[in-house]
């Protein structure tokens, strides 16, 4: 195993639930759907990251 392989070996996939919680929240917003383009995209990006990292330090998510 080389050293990038034993850095990035914790990595988990994204959450795929959470990113459709995060895309359902984006539908739910007053605005035509896909009007912020490229934001809404990271704002799902967004959630599934802080919510992976409070959970892999065994906070609260929610």
């Amino acid at each position: 195993m080389t050293q990038i392989d034993a850095a990035f070996a914790p990595v988990t996939a994204p959450d795929a639930d959470v990113a459709a919680a995060a895309r359902a929240r984006q539908e739910q917003l007053t605005k035509p759907p896909g009007s912020l383009g490229r934001l809404e995209e990271l704002s799902v990006w967004a959630a599934v990251e802080v919510t992976t990292t409070l959970t892999a330090l065994g906070l609260a998510v929610g």
